[in-house]
């Protein structure tokens, strides 16, 4: 049986007017299409059979659970439409009851994806939704099938869908299908005379994180997520590195676009006291900045780049030494060659893939708590436990990694949701490790409940 799991940004670009999707769009998780039997050979069985079901009786029980992994994508649509047009299309094929069926479906997704969403197990793997990054079929599938290993030859078929009639190196990712048993109790291979060959097309796919949007309001700010770096050399001069980071712009200044809402971006290395706070100084020191960035411009690029539209050459570099770089004590070198470094340290790239890792992802709908960010960070970040003196005694527990978070408030009648604002981590000065933290008041605190938000609220 087929398990088709739904990329929701890229059915929405898929649907003509005047159908539309529901709002907010699901662009963090993929959601059930549905569960289609198939043959010996992986091929689908169609059929002409009519069963009466009494939908109401069926569905009730259950309508809560399968909302949240198979819900309606379309608008105005009839009650359980979904449910009843995948049954009557493919469910009743399979020769079992309607309740088998929608059990079955159930048991997948909350048995089999212990993890939580196909997003949280790609994203574990770097890869993720994004307007600029692309990847191969054998790159995803692979990604797949080292979370689900089913058997040495666990197959998984890819649909895609053509981004543009003139692009033929590119496709977007439509629907990833994983085969099971008819119960859903397992994962089986999917034999391969069954598999859809339109991905095979294309040389790179993409995972579109929203279908596109209308240019924003020339009189609105634009809120982004970007990642400061914050790093300290406990007892003495650290830098602070602030990894998650809000920045709120104001008319008439805008932000490049595509916005990188799928990614942290680096603010910059503020240094810092013994006691956490970060230093402020007058300092001049004469740079040659294009002897200094010529070399390393491109590394700088890729996880330190300007975020705001037309601004000078090198501007966000040299804005974060002069204000806080310089008063570490370094040479502007050792500066942005420890920011190198410590971005070396996310070895399994963006701190946002780190946190998808833990079902932490930004979302218009779903708010998190302060401690569960901060532990997902502290669990990825974790340093090694310390070896034990002598057996048999137990080694000693490390400290936790420090973590600090802000947030912003969302509106002045919002006492209860906060948007993420910034989540800082310690390094060494040179950037080579990752330091506890000393501790520090949060304004986090007063917000029970943390959004990430996905895209600059409208």
């Amino acid at each position: 049986m087929w398990y088709v799991l739904t990329w929701p940004p890229t059915f929405c670009l898929k649907l003509r007017p005047p159908a539309q999707c529901i709002k907010p769009i699901r662009d963090h998780e993929f959601t059930l299409h549905g569960l289609w039997p198939a043959d010996a050979n992986g091929k689908t069985i169609s059929c002409n059979i009519t069963v009466p079901v009494d939908w109401d009786k069926l569905i009730r029980p259950i309508e809560s659970r399968l909302k949240t992994f198979w819900p309606e994508l379309k608008e105005n649509q009839p009650k359980y439409s979904i449910w009843k047009h995948e049954w009557k299309k493919h469910g009743v094929c399979g020769g079992g009851s309607a309740k088998g069926y929608f059990d079955a479906a159930i048991k997948i997704n909350y048995d089999l994806f212990t993890r939580g969403n196909l997003y949280n197990y790609l994203a574990s793997s770097h890869i993720v939704p994004s307007d600029s990054q692309a990847y191969t079929q054998a790159a995803i599938i692979k990604a797949i099938q080292t979370v689900f290993p089913a058997s040495a030859a666990f197959d998984v078929y890819l649909r895609c869908i053509a981004i543009s009639s003139r692009n033929t190196t590119h496709g977007y990712l439509s629907e990833a299908i994983l085969c099971t048993a008819m119960d859903g109790s397992k994962f089986v291979t999917c034999p391969q005379g069954g598999r859809p060959r339109n991905c095979d097309t294309y040389p790179n796919i993409v995972i579109p994180p929203r279908p596109p949007r209308r240019r924003e309001s020339q009189s609105m700010g634009q809120r982004i997520l970007r990642f400061d770096f914050v790093s300290r050399d406990p007892p003495q001069v650290g830098f602070e590195s602030r990894v998650m980071g809000d920045y709120p712009l104001k008319p008439p200044a805008e932000c490049i676009k595509p916005i990188r809402d799928h990614e942290f971006t680096l603010h910059g290395l503020w240094p810092a006291d013994a006691n956490g706070k970060t230093i402020t100084c007058k300092i001049k020191v004469p740079v040659d900045y294009d002897k200094l960035f010529r070399p390393i411009e491109a590394q700088l690029n890729t996880f330190w780049p300007e975020l705001k539209a037309n601004q000078p050459k090198y501007s966000i570099w040299e804005h974060e030494w002069e204000k806080h770089g310089v008063c570490g004590l370094t040479t502007a070198e050792e500066y942005f060659n420890a920011a190198i470094k410590t971005n070396g340290l996310f070895t399994r790239g963006n701190l946002y893939n780190y946190l998808a890792s833990s079902n932490i992802v930004s979302s218009d709908h779903v708010a998190y708590t302060q401690d569960d960010i901060i532990k997902a960070i502290q669990t990825v970040f974790a340093p090694a436990p310390a070896p034990a003196p002598a057996p048999p005694a137990p080694a000693p527990a490390p400290a936790p990694l420090g973590v600090y978070l802000r947030c912003t408030a969302i509106d002045s009648a919002n006492t209860t949701h906060g948007y993420l604002s910034e989540a800082v981590v310690c390094t060494t000065m040179d950037g080579s490790n990752f330091v506890t933290c000393p501790p520090r008041a949060r304004n986090c605190d007063k917000f029970p409940n943390i959004v990430i938000p996905p895209a600059p609220p409208r």
